[in-house]
């Protein structure tokens, strides 16, 4: 490193190491990581979970600056009466997320 070459004051303490970690540093740090990863990767098994058939569920998908992907038919005011997945395409959110099928009745659509 450029900057090595000054790297103790006159106590011995480390000076300007700034961006440099320590050995203990790094291993806390990677401590943190992993546990920060295991927090995430339970979430989104939660967010993730199956949908049982016949049963009111409540998906969230993050679309990640795509398009949700879904055709739908149907409305309130049709002979459906309801509003149904007519298809999913396969280059949107809902088919990366992989839970949501053809077939499948649309109860209430919100954004955050």
């Amino acid at each position: 490193l450029e900057s090595s070459k000054s790297v103790t004051e006159s106590g011995g303490e480390p000076a300007n190491m700034t961006g440099v970690k320590t050995p203990q540093a790094n291993s806390e740090s990677n401590a943190l990581q992993s546990v920060e990863n295991l927090r995430k990767k339970s979430w989104q098994m939660e967010r993730t979970a199956g949908i049982e058939t016949g049963r009111e569920t409540l998906i969230e998908i993050d679309k990640d600056g795509k398009g949700l992907g879904l055709s739908i038919v149907g409305g309130s005011d049709t002979v459906l009466g309801t509003v149904v997945i007519h298809e999913v395409y396969p280059d949107g959110a809902a088919a990366m997320d992989g839970r949501l099928k053809p077939g499948d009745q649309v109860l209430e659509v919100s954004t955050v």
